[in-house]
């Protein structure tokens, strides 16, 4: 299972830098793998799967993400929209990650099929952890850190 999620993390890994830089025109400063991506209040999740499950999950520390939520709304938004926004960015970014992921999948996960985003408390997502096989990635950039987990939990 390992083998598996190391073949969509390289992926995942190079459109999440790709959108960091050329898409936020944002520097990188390191990508490293880490024991475990610190849970921040902007996560949001994905599942692709067949006959296989995976999940994907990202985590934006708050100054990366004030930073790309005014690269998305250079002109600011009505106050009382700010909180759905807040809620609503991270599903965007996942989706666009990893929808751009999977053009480069090797042929044995040309089925997988992309959920829609979404959340779940902190707590469960520990247990997801902890319960799973996964690869986390910490990638820097000069506005803060983004964390990316491809994970499968082991029926």
């Amino acid at each position: 299972m390992k083998e598996n999620i190391e073949k969509l993390s390289l992926c995942i890994e190079r459109e999440s830098k790709h959108f960091l830089t050329e898409s936020m025109n944002l520097e990188l400063l390191n990508s490293q793998e880490i024991a475990a991506p610190p849970l921040t209040p902007h996560i949001a999740l994905i599942d692709l799967a067949n006959s296989k499950k995976f999940t994907i999950l990202i985590a934006i520390k708050e100054s990366l993400f004030k930073a790309l939520f005014d690269c998305f709304f250079p002109d600011g938004v009505p106050r009382d929209e700010q909180a759905e926004l807040d809620d609503a960015l991270p599903d965007e970014i996942i989706n666009t990650i990893v929808g751009l992921s999977i053009q480069c999948f090797p042929s044995e996960y040309a089925d997988l099929e992309l959920s829609i985003p979404y959340k779940l408390r902190e707590d469960v997502i520990s247990r997801m952890l902890q319960q799973s096989i996964f690869k986390s990635l910490e990638i820097v950039t000069c506005k803060g850190s983004f964390y990316c987990v491809i994970l499968s939990i082991e029926e």
